[in-house]
């Protein structure tokens, strides 16, 4: 049984675990996930989360790194022991190594929060400001591919 089960009827459904971190579920009133399906190199992806943790919630920044994604709040954490105090989530991105193939990463699901969009984030403008942190642009259109995959089978060990 989760905490969402228990919760009584139009009462916020709680986190829950989603990639290594935290992720609200959409509700009926909120927004939907983006599947944007972009795949980039993973040196690309380790030179954001390198800038990310430079721009850490815990350092002044607004964003909050982990192993499978990113987070963005409207600020740095202010509370006592390193809470979030006045700091807003305002979105997320969430990403799975190694896909489509060895060395790539592919961008699987970028959320906006209610507090996101009130605040005039949409998803492609939280993807634009990760990619911004490692000096990449972003082509236009929501399901676009920024560096083409290289051929499987060039990539299978050769006997």
């Amino acid at each position: 049984m989760t905490r969402s089960d228990t919760a009584s009827p139009g009462a916020d459904p709680g986190p829950s675990h989603r990639s290594f971190h935290l992720t609200r579920p959409a509700t009926a009133a909120g927004p939907e996930p983006v599947c944007p399906g972009l795949v980039l190199p993973e040196r690309d992806v380790w030179a954001i989360a390198a800038a990310a943790a430079r721009e850490d919630v815990t350092l002044g920044g607004c964003f909050s790194a982990r192993p499978a994604g990113l987070q963005l709040w409207s600020g740095p954490w202010d509370g006592p022991l390193g809470g979030r105090g006045g700091a807003q989530h305002l979105g997320s991105m969430d990403w799975s190594y190694d896909t489509p193939v060895r060395q790539y990463v592919t961008f699987y699901k970028v959320l906006v929060t209610p507090q996101g969009l009130r605040a005039g984030e949409t998803p492609d403008s939280i993807l634009s400001r990760a990619l911004g942190l490692a000096g990449l642009a972003r082509p236009d259109g929501a399901r676009s591919v920024v560096s083409p995959p290289p051929d499987a089978a060039r990539l299978r060990p050769r006997p």
